[in-house]
Formats: C-alpha cells, structure tokens, sequence
C-alpha cells in the first residue's frame, strides 16, 4: 500500500549503511522528477544511459 508506513524499514536501512544521503519516493512524480529534484537540490549532473 503506498500509505504503509515505512519509517521501520528506513531506519533498517540506514543502520546497515553510513554511505546513505538520501531516500526519496518516486511513486507520484516518477524517476525522472525524483532525479531531476536531487540533481537540482546537490548541485550535481545525473546522466543515465
């Protein structure tokens, strides 16, 4: 269900990885919005082939 919440599972997450800097949904905009929005926010370029 996408209203699951999933606060347990990310804190599973994060405790196995320190190299972990960000988690984000890409269920309502897609792939592209989610990439464009970290590209933009950490001042990198993502190209995908």
């Amino acid at each position: 269900s996408d209203i699951a919440p999933l606060n347990h599972m990310v804190y599973a997450i994060l405790e196995t990885s320190e190299q972990i800097h960000v988690l984000r949904d890409p269920t309502r905009g897609g792939l592209a919005s989610t990439l464009n929005e970290i590209a933009n926010q950490s001042g990198v370029c993502i190209q995908l082939n």
